[in-house]
């Protein structure tokens, strides 16, 4: 006699050894299938942080320009509260690249982001006259500047990009 072991038979019969592997292949399917949605939330979750950052940072740096005058916004200086050096990286029309110093924001001490902006005449009356010796941009003609935030995380590098137009008046 056996004691502590029950042998069963016929209806009252337990699981089978198939039917616990099979159960257990279903159960690991699923948990890994969660694991993995919860990790793709993770992500999504911190892309989206940073991306707001960023977007923040952009809405701050272009309101900052606001300060800048018309003028001299595609020009080295230290105007309207930023230290900037400006080239001429395209034409025609002309495009100016300009790099403020300090170049970088950390809102958060964690993650760096870069920034800088351009300068693009758009020649609104079309006569192809940006300008002369110095930028002159006559009344029909505007500036559109957009500043450009970038960033490296583990998920790789990210940009924003903002535009402004800009009329001499």
């Amino acid at each position: 006699m056996v004691y502590g072991l029950k042998i069963f038979k016929g209806k009252d019969g337990g699981f089978t050894v198939l039917e616990v592997l099979i159960s257990i292949t279903v159960l690991s399917i699923a948990l890994i299938a969660l694991a993995s949605l919860a990790t793709q939330g993770m992500r999504a979750t911190e892309t989206g942080k940073r991306l707001t950052q960023a977007l923040n940072i952009g809405t701050e740096k272009l309101e900052s320009l606001k300060a800048i005058p018309y003028a001299n916004i595609q020009s080295d200086g230290n105007d309207g509260g930023i230290t900037r050096d400006c080239a001429l990286t395209g034409s025609p029309p002309p495009l100016y690249t300009c790099t403020p110093s300090p170049a970088t924001s950390t809102p958060d001490s964690v993650m760096y982001f870069t920034w800088y902006w351009t300068v693009e005449y758009i020649d609104l009356d079309n006569d192809t006259v940006y300008y002369s010796t110095d930028p002159i941009i006559d009344s029909n003609d505007i500036k559109k500047v957009t500043v450009v935030v970038q960033w490296t995380d583990l998920f790789g590098p990210h940009t924003v990009t903002l535009p402004l137009l800009r009329s001499k008046v």
